[in-house]
């Protein structure tokens, strides 16, 4: 039910208010004088029927319904929808499989990274504890003979430890998360042993250092005492043979690891 406003007219002097009269009789015109008015809101309430209409499935209504494009537009809306959708998964899918390639580029360079890292110390490792081996050979040879040689020592002319830059960039990068899991925790172990035998040659070397290199041109005294080499020099060239053969287990290390690394180039 709905009314509409009647415009106010004039009878003699007197005028009358405006009234309120039934929707229906505005539509078929009955007590209303046709001054614009009831056009005006037959136009807009048609409009609305119209508009709803359209929304409500595609049928107007003005006092009946008939079918209209509604259907059309719909199926249109919804093909709309289904190129929006397949356009933006599509673009999800595109990016995923350009991030996977990256990732596989990455982590092709870090396994070779890595495996030429490895490979400087695998080459270089063997010499250093040969030197190590005939070092302290040799101190027993002149012992043997009778002389009081300085302590047999080692000391490394170029870098002093091993090389792991490749890999402390690896762990800062987050480039961790592209290596396989295995190989991942074999890499952390043979690092982890690797610097713990790096810190042991520094605190011996640095020993070298202060307290062998400036007395061997001295008296022998300084290092032997009753005809026997000192405590802290005995234990001194203790600690050499302790190096040497940890770095020759880690040479062995070593080389599994190159073998796991060219194993994991050879998959990508």
């Amino acid at each position: 039910m709905c009314f509409t406003k009647r415009p106010s007219v004039s009878v003699g002097n007197q005028a009358k208010p405006p009234v309120l009269v039934p929707c229906d009789n505005v539509s078929s015109g009955e007590g209303v004088e046709d001054d614009g008015w009831t056009d005006a809101t037959t136009a807009r309430r048609e409009g609305e029927a119209f508009s709803m209409g359209a929304l409500n499935g595609g049928t107007q209504s003005n006092g009946g319904s008939q079918p209209t494009a509604g259907p059309r537009v719909q199926g249109r809306l919804w093909m709309e929808l289904a190129i929006i959708f397949a356009g933006v998964f599509g673009a999800f899918v595109a990016e995923d499989v350009r991030q996977q390639r990256e990732d596989d580029r990455r982590a092709l360079q870090i396994y070779e990274a890595l495996l030429g890292e490895v490979r400087i110390f695998s080459e270089r490792a063997p010499h250093v504890t040969d030197v190590m081996r005939d070092n302290a050979a040799g101190w027993s040879r002149r012992r043997a003979a009778g002389e009081f040689p300085a302590p047999a020592y080692y000391r490394e002319p170029d870098a002093e430890t091993p090389p792991t830059a490749i890999w402390e960039a690896t762990l800062a990068s987050g480039g961790v998360a592209l290596l396989e899991p295995r190989l991942f925790n074999e890499l952390a172990n043979f690092y982890n042993r690797l610097g713990s035998v790096s810190d042991r040659y520094l605190r011996y070397n640095r020993f070298t250092e202060d307290r062998i290199l400036p007395f061997t041109d001295t008296d022998p005294a300084v290092f032997y005492g009753d005809g026997n080499l000192r405590g802290e020099y005995r234990a001194h060239m203790e600690r050499l043979e302790e190096i040497e053969a940890d770095l020759r287990a880690r040479i062995q290390e070593a080389h599994r690891i190159e073998q796991l690394l060219e194993g994991a180039l050879a998959g990508r």
